[in-house]
């Protein structure tokens, strides 16, 4: 365990209590609830009236869609003529989920010739491509489905039709500067930004396409998970459609994800975002990141629970496998920074034999303790390094890959998230140029993390009450975290100061008198340092704790000053 204080910067938001006030008398809310609302924006109580009941807003049709009613009708001329459709999807869980949606969703349309394929991580890599294309032919496909990828497949689309084969790309990432010449394109991004669904990942996309086939909505759970996994914006159409899949979820509609909810130790009625996020989505990422998919998409493809149950244990083992090789990783890379310095701006490590599949989660780990940018390249027997980054808000990683990119075989990626393909003998030379970059990005700058505190609360206002207070306000994900409270100059009750297996920091505080456990994950880091201080400000998340049909409040900690 590495004795790590992590630097931090706290962010307070500039509060008008006359504006708090007026907005909290006017829309009938606590005021610490219109506190935060009107820190994030939402200032008038239409607005908030929207934005805390997703359930009663209305969704824009299917059909607003372009490329659509050309891909509904390709859809049913095949079906009665029983050409084979098969759908190519991706193998993190927007991609399994948007294939399991698109299936399921075609199935009950009718349509009896069909097959998915869900491309390999280390054989296949991303998208469709032509050896996809090609395979489909010799097994007499006739129409090609994308899902989660294909807007910047162009080479295939060509292909494609040398082979006669129809192929429509359903995705929702970034437009390159040509589309592909396909037989239809559904992506969300050809739209006006003004569009609802905009923001949507390939999940939504096949959500919608399965409602414009069937005429109704269907499988809205699995949309929701992979809403939230996919990280994308829980604003407007994204918001009703979580809350709406989470509700479904709860009444266990789904026979696969009930089943997976309760193997993960999770209450379904009481499902929310969070546990989307942090505990059924990494155990559908596991199988694709060290396995090939399958499990996950058969678990989400089952009309059973008895048929699903051997998929969530295997899915179980798998996590854990994931888990393991990932400890490991991450315990070797802390292991390689012992020469880290202040000085020392990124981050960069390969070493062969780690597992490409897992390295981004290593990455994200790192960057949270260490507050640089990191790359982590797994290098193969062949000498082939690939490559997950992660980075902070003054560095972006597309510009910093960009800037050394003859150096790659091949980049991509975004802002705070990318990757490469590197050879080995390029690694060092990559390491000077990124270093270099991150600098001039940084300049003098100390790495610090960065933390928004939403409000500063008294431990004696933190009660159940309080508690359910704040959940008018999920779901909660990208462009609506959960609330960031923080409480300042509190003691720490040093006979409960611990650390857990996994590096979980554990305790309690006290302040004005009351008492309140919490826990820090991956935060054991700071127990040297914590247990030297009279008094500290804490940055934290409140939440309910069951334990023995026990409910208590603890405080899931985020950053310590």
């Amino acid at each position: 365990m590495a004795n790590t204080h992590v630097q931090s910067k706290w962010h307070y938001p500039e509060i008008d209590y006359d504006a708090v006030r007026g907005l909290a008398e006017e829309a009938t809310l606590p005021s610490f609830i219109a506190e935060i609302l009107l820190a994030r924006g939402i200032d008038d109580p239409e607005a908030i009236r929207e934005f805390l009941t997703p359930l009663k807003q209305p969704f824009s049709s299917p059909f607003e869609l372009s490329g659509m009613k050309e891909t509904v009708e390709r859809i049913k001329v095949a079906r009665d003529r029983g050409e084979h459709i098969r759908i190519i999807g991706d193998y993190d869980v927007d991609g399994i989920a948007a294939t399991a949606i698109l299936y399921k969703g075609l199935e009950a349309h009718g349509v009896e010739n069909l097959s998915y394929r869900l491309p390999n991580r280390l054989q296949d890599g991303y998208g469709i491509n032509n050896p996809l294309i090609q395979e489909a032919s010799r097994e007499g496909v006739n129409v090609i489905i994308t899902v989660d990828n294909g807007i910047s497949a162009n080479d295939a689309a060509e292909y494609a039709k040398t082979v006669e084969i129809d192929l429509i790309i359903t995705d929702h990432h970034s437009l390159g500067e040509t589309l592909p010449d396909a037989f239809a394109i559904i992506n969300p991004k050809i739209q006006d930004e003004e569009y609802p669904f905009y923001d949507a990942c390939g999940s939504g996309i096949a959500y919608k396409l399965v409602e414009a086939v069937l005429g109704q909505p269907k499988n809205m759970g699995m949309a929701a998970l992979a809403t939230v996994a996919d990280v994308v914006p829980l604003s407007r159409e994204n918001r009703s459609l979580v809350a709406a899949g989470l509700q479904e979820l709860r009444d266990t509609v789904h026979p696969g994800l009930s089943v997976l909810t309760k193997s993960s130790g999770i209450n379904p009625r009481s499902l929310r975002a969070e546990n989307l996020a942090f505990q059924l989505a990494p155990r559908i990422n596991a199988s694709g990141r060290i396995g090939t998919g399958k499990s996950a998409l058969e678990l989400l493809l089952s009309d059973s629970e008895d048929e699903a149950a051997p998929w969530a244990r295997e899915l179980e083992q798998i996590n854990l496998d994931r888990r393991q090789i990932e400890q490991g990783i991450f315990e070797e890379a802390q292991s390689m920074l012992g020469t880290l310095t202040g000085e020392d701006k990124s981050i960069v490590l390969a070493k062969e034999g780690w597992h490409p599949g897992v390295i981004g989660i290593v990455a994200s780990r790192l960057l949270g303790i260490y507050s640089r940018p990191v790359v982590m390249i797994a290098i193969d027997e062949d000498g082939l390094g690939r490559s997950s980054a992660r980075s902070i808000k003054a560095v972006n990683l597309f510009d910093a890959f960009t800037s050394c990119k003859e150096l790659f075989v091949k980049y991509g990626g975004h802002h705070m998230a990318a990757g490469m393909t590197i050879e080995s003998d390029n690694i060092d030379s990559f390491k000077e140029a990124f270093e270099g970059f991150a600098r001039n990005c940084t300049l003098d700058k100390t790495p610090v993390r960065e933390v928004t505190i939403d409000a500063v609360v008294p431990f004696s206002a933190i009660t159940h009450d309080f508690l359910y207070q704040l959940d008018w306000m999920e779901p909660f994900g990208q462009s609506n975290p959960a609330p960031v409270l923080s409480t300042n100059a509190v003691e720490v009750v040093p006979e409960t100061l611990r650390v857990l297996n996994g590096n979980h920091l554990k305790c309690a505080f006290k302040e004005s008198g009351v008492v309140i456990q919490a826990i820090g994950f991956q935060m054991g880091g700071e127990f040297e340092w914590l247990r030297t201080q009279e008094k500290v400000d804490i940055a934290f998340m409140p939440k309910f704790n069951e334990w023995r049909g026990q409910t208590s409040i603890q405080l899931q900690l985020v950053s310590l000053k």
